[in-house]
């Protein structure tokens, strides 16, 4: 390890910006960064600043100095810029001079450097571990032979947005905020061997259950070639995803019929790897087009053959249904979300140019929902949209449903052998 200061060949930690000098940048309200020229971590939080002095980080067996200004109750920390323009100023007035005023508190520490990350010291590579450790994973992201790091999983307190995210799966991350947490605070974290696909090494680095990391190690990296490969992997997906838009319909080439419904299949825009994705959905005719441009990039589209008594759900939460505001009586609620209709209101609806959201073919029968809308009137069966929901309503829609699909059937021709043709007069 170096004892001199450089310049690193990445520009960030995390959410935070690695600077040649202070007194270029202005003060901000919060955040902070990194240092070169006062060789320092500034960090501003919402009632108080913290300095931190990375002379001696991640030298073993040495201490770095640590302050943390706080401001009175109630008070903001930018109260402290007065009179002040740059961060070389805040470093100035809180640090080398440690002046404040009686109501503001200048506290000061040590901690322990080999516990303070600094982006400011070179880090000689290491040989392939016949075990790997914690150390091992910082110090080969720091000198580059760790080349690319991919969430497999991360979890925060908001669960349904992580769904909603799909954990982060696949998504690129920065890797010298990793090696920033495993000398930081190290506490949860762990290393494994995975693999060694391609001739590298994948490790699995994750924090208990709610970070989970994939790494790659290739000893013969650097810097320059990480840099490189970084630069291939964004010219081989922009590639990737003009080859996937070629693929699009122009919408000269789609005449759908509002009375129709279509299985499309179109792309959609995976913003963990960025990169797209071919997805399916079933749309009502007046959606594929919307104006004059295409409701989405559709690569296929065919359709959708309407079998009357088919189950349909209508799968969006910009609609919500009830019993109560079911007025034409052709939906099935099994509470605010989960909303049903049969392929034979479906073709009523489509021929009234209802404003139908998207839909999704389902695989349960009538009969099969009839047992869940009794095990929901019955107390067997509870979600947290169904406590104050009248079932009994959805019930009778079911009925009301069944003796339409009865005389609807029994009014649809047949062929010469007897077969049903699946079509109503």
């Amino acid at each position: 390890m170096s004892k001199e200061p450089i310049f690193p060949p990445y520009d960030t930690v995390g959410n935070e910006t690695i600077y040649r000098t202070a007194a270029d940048v202005e003060l901000h309200a919060y955040g902070g960064g990194y240092f070169a020229d006062i060789n320092a971590h500034i960090h501003v939080f919402n009632d108080s600043i913290t300095i931190t002095d990375l002379v001696n980080a991640l030298v073993p067996g040495q201490f770095c100095a640590y302050i943390n200004v706080t401001a009175p109750h109630n008070r903001p920390a930018t109260d402290l810029f007065s009179g002040l323009k740059t961060f070389a100023d805040l470093y100035q007035r809180y640090y080398v001079e440690r002046s404040a005023s009686d109501d503001w508190t200048i506290n000061a520490y040590t901690h322990k450097s080999s516990r303070v990350f600094t982006p400011f010291k070179a880090i000689k590579p290491i040989s392939t571990p016949e075990k790997w450790t914690l150390t091992h994973v910082w110090k080969a992201i720091l000198s580059g032979q760790v080349f690319v790091g991919t969430i497999t999983r991360e979890l925060s307190d908001d669960y349904a947005f992580d769904a909603s995210a799909n954990f982060f799966r696949g998504k690129e991350f920065n890797l010298p905020s990793l090696a920033r947490s495993l000398v930081e605070e190290p506490g949860g974290w762990q290393v494994s061997l995975r693999d060694q696909p391609d001739g590298f090494m994948r490790l699995d680095v994750s924090c208990h259950h709610h970070e989970q990391r994939f790494v790659f190690f290739d000893e013969m990296c650097d810097w320059g070639v990480s840099i490189l490969r970084r630069e291939a992997r964004e010219r081989e997906r922009c590639a990737f995803n003009a080859d996937q838009l070629a693929k699009v319909i122009p919408v000269a080439g789609i005449t759908p019929s509002e009375e129709a419904c279509y299985d499309i299949q179109y792309l959609d825009m995976d913003s963990n790897t960025g990169r797209y994705v071919t997805k399916s959905a079933l749309v009502p005719g007046n959606y594929v087009i919307e104006g004059q441009y295409l409701c989405c990039p559709i690569i296929a589209l065919e359709q959708h053959m309407i079998q009357i008594d088919s189950l349909y759900s209508v799968a969006s939460s910009q609609h919500h249904y009830s019993p109560e505001n079911d007025m034409d009586g052709s939906f099935i609620a099994l509470d605010n979300k989960t909303v049903y209709v049969t392929g034979f209101a479906l073709r009523e609806l489509l021929a009234d140019r209802y404003p139908l959201p998207t839909l999704r073919a389902v695989t349960i029968t009538m009969a099969q929902l009839y047992t869940t809308i009794n095990d929901f009137q019955t107390g067997r069966l509870r979600t947290m949209c169904s406590a104050n929901y009248d079932y009994h309503r959805t019930m009778i829609r079911w009925q009301h449903e069944m003796l339409r699909l009865k005389v609807a059937k029994e009014n649809v021709p047949c062929h010469g052998d007897g077969t049903n043709t699946g079509k109503e007069q």
